[in-house]
């Protein structure tokens, strides 16, 4: 199944949405606050950044 140009287009606003919030609370030294495992936590912006990272979607065929 091939992921269409809207939806990768939709991705990629979501995840440069997300990086400008990461980097706006690192300027500001601030929280973020995040979904884990079913509960709303309190991390710190580097912590954020990490957690962006190793949850990037994979897209393309199954």
């Amino acid at each position: 199944m091939t992921t269409s140009v809207l939806t990768k287009k939709a991705v990629s606003a979501m995840e440069n949405a997300v990086r400008k919030v990461v980097l706006d609370h690192r300027r500001r030294k601030r929280a973020l606050a995040i979904w884990k495992n079913g509960k709303v936590v309190m991390v710190s912006p580097e912590a954020a950044t990490a957690t962006v990272r190793e949850r990037a979607p994979k897209y393309g065929k199954r």
